[in-house]
């Protein structure tokens, strides 16, 4: 009877930790391409590294211009620069028929909400990328290095709404890249080449 009584009583933390456990809520980027016609080089998006801040799966939030804070329990369903590579590859999708191929890879600097000091959010967005021909040795130069960036406001300041509004980031990101892109080959005439 003691020994049950003392099993019991144990068992009491365990089940309160268990009974106030946070729900979890993920989020994504809108994986559905914006439609764009095919472009003249087939961008192959090769992976995307993120800063120290960004290594972490929790939504960051930038409250000031020197303060950071992340959501506790609204978390990114993978880790940040896949999921940037992914909605990128998505939103560069299909290329014309025998177009140059090119690598694209990069690190995301930024990405999140900022708070406004009047109110709202926005949904903020930095990418460093460089744009390879993969032909080429890699001592060579790349053929483009640049950084983009895009605010766009948040509906609200919910972790949904910021998701959203970076999803729509990415779509902007991605039709400036492929334009750059595209430029930088015809500047360089890079030959066609299978994917």
């Amino acid at each position: 009877m003691r020994v049950t009584t003392r099993l019991m009583i144990a068992s009491l933390p365990i089940l309160a930790a268990c009974a106030s456990a946070p729900v979890i809520h993920y989020y994504t980027f809108d994986m559905a391409p914006s439609g764009r016609s095919p472009a003249a080089v087939a961008l192959r998006v090769r992976g995307f590294q993120t800063t120290e801040a960004l290594g972490r799966r929790q939504i960051l939030i930038q409250t000031s211009p020197t303060e950071i804070e992340y959501y506790a329990t609204d978390q990114w369903a993978g880790d940040v620069g896949e999921l940037v590579a992914q909605k990128l590859a998505a939103e560069l999708g299909p290329a014309a028929p025998d177009a140059p191929v090119l690598a694209v890879t990069g690190t995301v600097v930024d990405c999140g909400q900022v708070d406004r000091p009047g109110g709202g959010a926005a949904a903020r967005l930095t990418l460093e990328v460089t744009i390879r021909d993969p032909a080429h040795q890699r001592f060579q130069p790349p053929l483009l290095v640049k950084t983009y960036r895009c605010e766009l406001p948040a509906q609200q300041a919910t972790p949904d709404a910021v998701a959203r509004a970076l999803s729509s980031c990415v779509d902007k990101v991605a039709a400036e890249l492929a334009g750059d892109a595209e430029r930088a080959v015809v500047a360089t005439a890079v030959p066609a080449t299978s994917g």
